[in-house]
């Protein structure tokens, strides 16, 4: 995504705010983001979104191709089956009526696997302070937007050099999702890692950062 060392940490929340204060849907974060860009000059850009910096990718690939130059999709979807509503339904209403306390363990064991969760270590303890901080209603706007995600039928659309990089044991964007993506975007590239989550550049930063290098490197 727009890598800043001082502001990608706090990238999560900046979302978070922005689908509390404006919409619980992709619109207004991607328009958001453009603006963002054209402030500070940056005409184009190298995307890279991991799980729903991924999905608002997409959306502004859709809307706004010229301001890319490659578009990388990583543990993210385009797509989130009506089924799975009840899911996003449920953690709603526990953010809602007790906060993010009871999400913070159910979240980590979905994002990473069982073995390096239960390792732990100073990317564990992190991404725990990171959830347990995050604003509910941020949140909460978050999971609403998430769920009702469709954009799979019009990504056939994006014409930028595409990445897709997977975890192969995510369990929230699974590597069918990712297939999906990669059999509708015209010449993508799908890269499954091995051993990894939904925080696949945290769990195998190392294959991570070289599956995505390698891409940058021939499409700047």
């Amino acid at each position: 995504m727009l890598r800043n060392p001082k502001l990608s940490d706090s990238f999560p929340f900046l979302v978070c705010r922005l689908l509390t204060k404006y919409s619980c849907c992709f619109r207004c974060p991607a328009q958001l983001l453009q603006a963002l860009l054209r402030a500070l000059g940056i005409q184009r850009t190298h995307w890279v979104g991991l799980s729903m910096g991924g999905m608002i990718g997409q959306k502004l690939a859709l809307k706004a191709p010229e301001l890319f130059a490659s578009l990388s999709l990583c543990d993210t979807s385009s797509r989130i089956p009506p089924e799975a509503k009840p899911l996003w339904d449920e953690r709603i209403h526990a953010a809602e009526t007790k906060g993010m306390e009871p999400l913070v363990e159910p979240t980590l064991a979905r994002w990473f696997t069982a073995p390096y969760k239960d390792k732990g270590g100073p990317v564990v303890d992190k991404v725990r302070t990171m959830i347990r901080s995050t604003p509910a209603a941020g949140y909460i706007g978050c999971c609403q937007a998430i769920s009702g995600l469709n954009l799979t039928d019009r990504i056939g659309a994006i014409r930028v050099p595409t990445l897709i990089i997977v975890g192969e044991d995510d369990q929230g964007t699974p590597v069918a999702a990712s297939k999906v993506m990669n059999e509708k975007i015209h010449g993508s590239q799908l890269v499954i890692l091995k051993s990894a989550a939904h925080l696949s550049n945290m769990e195998q930063p190392e294959a991570f950062t070289s599956a995505l290098t390698g891409f940058l490197g021939k499409a700047s």
